[in-house]
């Protein structure tokens, strides 16, 4: 990869930005590194970027995963040991999560280790559409309030699934997430932070698999690092991290006033956007 050091920071401020919005980061990266003339940026850089983008959620989300973590040790002592009794919302939040992530998980690892089937820009232009169209249909239903306690569990493997398929290029795995608890009846501002939440272990999971293809690459002798390329990683992460939390930011402030619906016509232009590219390069 040859990317200068602008064109790093670039690429880490897209992916960061998009790595949290309810659009595709991979997609957005296979188009600017087309326009770059690159092919692919490696799973080194792809660590960092990805890094990033975890730092930044982490560090939004660090009250209440303290919180659900002072609820889970609560539950799990004997009656005669609590001082208090755990908050029971934030006991079944928690249990949804896991419910939820199990399949998500599953999902990503799956994709993300398959062959390149989905990478061709015909096929991404396809499921960007799809993406756009799911993040579209809670806009055209009824806003509900249900609460974890009234979420099942078909509603969180349904919520792990969707997510699930930002193992697919053009597929969101927040946005998904975010917009299967709509339509299963939760508002905007549950939902969002429902995806938040379960994008922390579906960032680990691309985590994993980026050193997964360090490995790969270092055992077939054509992992190459020299210093100042991981100079222009570190450059890429901090962009990462800016966008990352800027695209955080965002998503809070549309969840109260907006809506994410928006993020549905920019999906389909998108795929436009894809097939032209593709028809003239």
């Amino acid at each position: 990869m040859t990317l200068g050091y602008w064109q790093s920071l670039l690429l880490g401020l897209v992916s960061g930005l998009t790595e949290l919005l309810p659009v595709s980061a991979p997609a957005h990266r296979a188009l600017l590194l087309r326009m770059l003339g690159q092919d692919s940026v490696g799973s080194v850089m792809l660590l960092f970027l990805h890094a990033g983008a975890l730092l930044a959620l982490y560090q939004n989300l660090r009250s209440q995963m303290r919180y659900l973590n002072r609820q889970r040790r609560l539950a799990a002592l004997p009656m005669r040991r609590r001082k208090r009794q755990p908050d029971r919302q934030g006991v079944l939040e928690l249990r949804l999560l896991r419910s939820a992530c199990l399949p998500m998980l599953a999902l990503i690892l799956l994709f993300g280790l398959a062959p390149g089937w989905f990478e061709s820009f015909p096929v991404l232009s396809v499921i960007l559409i799809l993406n756009g169209i799911l993040l579209y249909l809670p806009s055209r239903l009824p806003t509900g309030n249900k609460s974890a306690h009234w979420m099942t569990r078909l509603d969180a493997l349904l919520m792990g699934l969707a997510a699930g398929l930002g193992g697919l290029p053009g597929f969101s795995a927040l946005g998904a997430a975010a917009s299967v608890a709509q339509i299963r009846g939760a508002d905007r501002q549950k939902s969002l932070n429902w995806a938040l939440l379960m994008t922390l272990p579906a960032l680990l999971a691309w985590m994993l698999l980026d050193g997964y293809g360090i490995v790969t690459a270092a055992a077939g002798g054509g992992l190459g690092i020299e210093p100042l390329f991981l100079l222009r990683c570190v450059l890429a992460m901090a962009a990462a991290w800016a966008g990352a939390y800027g695209a955080i930011m965002l998503l809070r402030f549309m969840s109260v006033n907006l809506g994410f619906s928006s993020f549905a016509y920019y999906s389909w232009g998108l795929a436009l956007f894809t097939f032209i590219l593709y028809l003239t390069t």
